[in-house]
């Protein structure tokens, strides 16, 4: 059964004594709901950081938010359903929720969270002078990759054939693939991408995994991975794959690790821009950010299922250990 495009709205005010008197309406375009246990932490760091720059429950700031599920096909039309419910600013996870809200309009302003290569995908001219209408926070792919790398590695030395999991869809969706592809080969490694897009390609996936002896799994997140994540881990497991990705939610459900940034950390820099640009700045003015707090998490139960001996410095870095 397809997966359903959540749409909700969500009322935030300001206390009677705040300084805003407006009501502001803003729309927040990405994959998963806030009842999503990925997304849940995520949206609870964005409503802290709105309260932490003096926006609360109430009057003053209306949410308009899209989610499209499994369907990232509908980021276009729900992009500019914000657009035409008058939002005056979008905020937008990930690239292909970037990527759409940005072809929907060049006025009204776009803070990203997490998108790939903004300056060479054409969202903005640089870093520091963005020069349209969209800023906000990158997402350092080569460093997380070479870092994967590094980490299953450490959990595993042998490892010389690593593959990609990954869902191929969108306009700059093989931005992951070529950036493990590339640190893989200044490590010395073999990595082989296997696209995921509907539920029956976990299965073909793992055959093919199989077939060219992948010693190790890199898997990027999306809808359809999050859904089935216990289902990749079983699989990875079944095979004595270890697996790591960037996000903590999936080895929380199973995965062997994860590196990546402190998501619920960028959502909550997001409510800064989102607040700036509401009293008056300009997102062409300013800097794109990337992130400054990463985490490592690594499940234990895991490695325990998949006759790993992490080294105890590995654990000590650890941010999270799962039993």
């Amino acid at each position: 059964m397809p997966a359903m495009v959540v749409l909700a709205s969500i009322t935030l005010a300001l206390p009677a004594a705040g300084q805003i008197s407006k009501t502001h309406r803003i729309g927040v375009l990405g994959e998963s709901p806030p009842s999503s246990p990925a997304f849940a932490p995520l949206w609870q760091g964005f409503v802290t950081g709105l309260r932490d720059n003096g926006w609360t429950e109430g009057r003053n700031i209306v949410i308009e938010t899209r989610f499209a599920g499994e369907q990232p096909e509908r980021f276009a039309a729900l992009a500019a359903e914000l657009v035409a419910a008058k939002a005056e600013l979008i905020v937008a996870f990930g690239s292909r929720a970037t990527e759409a809200a940005r072809q929907s309009t060049t006025t009204i302003p776009i803070v990203m969270i997490h998108a790939s290569h903004p300056v060479a995908s054409g969202l903005a001219r640089s870093l520091a002078r963005p020069g349209g209408n969209v800023t906000g926070i990158s997402n350092p792919l080569e460093d997380i990759t070479a870092k994967h790398l590094e980490l299953l590695q450490e959990a595993r030395p042998a490892i010389r054939r690593v593959a990609v999991l990954y869902n191929p869809e969108g306009l700059r969706a093989y931005y992951p693939a070529l950036e493990a592809a590339s640190a893989a080969q200044r490590a010395g490694i073999s990595a082989t991408t296997l696209s995921i897009i509907e539920p029956k390609d976990i299965a073909s996936a793992f055959t093919a995994t199989r077939e060219i002896r992948a010693q190790a799994l890199i898997i990027y997140p999306s809808a359809l991975v999050e859904a089935q994540v216990q289902e990749i881990a079983r699989l990875a497991i079944g095979q004595q794959i270890p697996t790591i990705s960037p996000l903590r939610t999936l080895a929380e459900h199973g995965l062997l690790m994860s590196y990546g940034p402190d998501h619920a950390e960028s959502w909550r820099r997001a409510a800064y821009f989102v607040d700036r640009i509401l009293r008056g700045a300009k997102p062409s003015e300013m800097p794109i950010e990337e992130p400054t707090k990463f985490e490592l998490v690594i499940n234990a139960k895991t490695a325990r299922a998949l006759s790993i001996e992490i080294p105890p410095t590995l654990f000590a870095r650890a941010d999270e250990v799962i039993e």
